[in-house]
């Protein structure tokens, strides 16, 4: 024995890698006074501790547990004529309850319930297996239901949606398809972690139908001009739904022919050129600038209603270079046509290729107004299609008709050689 007034101990130790160690408490803990006899005992061991107890730790399959024991003094430095202790027979016993368990998920989605075309977050708040713990953690859901990915990857990282990276809840912001039916979806989430396991979460969203914004079609007449002439350009809009748009607006960036980048549209059959009002196609009566560039244009239109939907489309057009001087003449203009006592039925005009070349007259048009007229000027197209004025000839244009006249006007539809 050794003579050492503090008396010694011996502590048990535990670690599951070897290097970090952790003490099993006072359970495992065994004292012995100190003995001022320092002649040892007759037959050995002299005194004797047995310790019974159940140390709580989780020990995964397949891994590697130590144990350890610490000998010191109770109390003090003081080492010398330490007593001869020992460790003997020592027997453990597994103890049931530790199997490994998998990670497991409980699935949300913020707004639970979202119209078609808009966007919900979709969340799986993930609780990590046991035994071992898990790692590499991963999320992926089949979103087909709502018009997305059947392998969709939720995300931990505090982007594109995710709140608060490494807090375990896997994030997508999702956006439902316009096209997504209306009802409950239930979409399925599958979570897996570095040990192969695998777990199934599931999200319950509720799908309203969609409200599809106003759209429209553009459109210029004519659609081929010259700088400073007038084109009709017109937009028909199909109203949204659910709910039926109200308050529709359109507007045109007209900047590229030398307008307003902010261009009221209407619908009033008066204002703009409008035809009829109340039939959704909006108008405007434009002239190109002067001095705009020549090539094809193209105007862009927002469309909106009173229920904060917008839609873009956009109406081109092409600008003409001038025809070279002294090359398509006005010959004839007759504007007498209907008139009491008149001839023709028709007002015509007639024009002159008087170069030497063929003139593209493709989208050319003749405009009129009254000598005392300030509203819109008179369209009338020359040729709806594609048509060249030959050298020498010349084409006959028909005008407005007349309740007077007696001799039915018969326009050419094509050009015809002098006489």
């Amino acid at each position: 024995m050794g003579s050492n007034a503090a008396g010694f101990r011996i502590q048990l130790f535990y670690s599951t890698d070897g290097s970090t160690w952790t003490s099993a408490g006072s359970n495992f803990l065994t004292s012995f006074a100190a003995d001022a006899n320092n002649n040892g005992f007759a037959t050995a061991p002299g005194a004797t501790v047995a310790v019974t107890n159940t140390l709580s730790a989780s020990i995964a399959n397949g891994t590697n547990f130590y144990l350890a024991w610490n000998y010191s003094v109770v109390s003090g430095t003081t080492t010398t004529n330490a007593q001869a202790l020992a460790v003997d027979d020592v027997a453990i016993l597994g103890i049931a309850g530790n199997s490994p368990t998998n990670p497991a998920g409980t699935g949300a989605a913020s707004p639970n319930t979202v119209q078609a075309g808009n966007s919900t977050l979709l969340t799986v708040a993930v609780t990590p297996g046991t035994n071992p713990a898990s790692t590499g953690l991963g999320v992926t859901a089949d979103l087909t239901s709502i018009g997305g990915s059947a392998t969709q990857q939720f995300l931990d990282d505090g982007l594109n949606g995710d709140a608060t990276a490494g807090d375990n809840i896997f994030s997508f912001q999702a956006t439902v398809s316009p096209a997504t039916g209306a009802g409950v979806k239930t979409i399925l989430a599958t979570i897996t972690d570095a040990q192969a396991r695998t777990a199934s979460a599931a999200i319950s969203l509720t799908v309203t139908a969609a409200s599809p914004a106003p759209t429209g079609t553009g459109s210029a007449n004519p659609n081929s001009l010259q700088a400073a002439n007038a084109t009709l350009l017109t937009v028909a809009v199909t109203p949204g739904s659910n709910p039926v748009s109200t308050g529709i607006g359109v507007v045109g960036n007209l900047s590229s022919i030398g307008g307003s980048a902010t261009q009221q549209f209407f619908d009033d059959g008066i204002s703009g050129g409008d035809l009829t009002a109340g039939d959704n196609v909006f108008s405007f009566q434009a002239t190109v600038t002067a001095g705009t560039t020549t090539g094809s244009k193209s105007l862009p239109i927002t469309i909106t209603d009173a229920q904060s939907r917008s839609s873009s489309t956009s109406i081109s057009l092409t600008v003409q270079p001038p025809p070279p001087p002294t090359t398509v003449k006005i010959s004839q203009l007759y504007g007498g046509g209907g008139n009491s006592g008149s001839t023709f039925m028709n007002d015509f005009i007639e024009i002159f290729n008087q170069s030497t070349a063929p003139v593209d007259i493709s989208g050319w048009s003749v405009q009129y107004s009254s000598a005392t007229g300030t509203g819109i000027w008179g369209v009338t197209n020359i040729c709806p299609g594609s048509c060249s004025l030959l050298p020498g000839h010349y084409f006959l244009v028909q005008g407005a008709a007349g309740g007077g006249g007696t001799t039915l006007f018969r326009p050419r539809t094509r050009p015809e050689p002098s006489t």
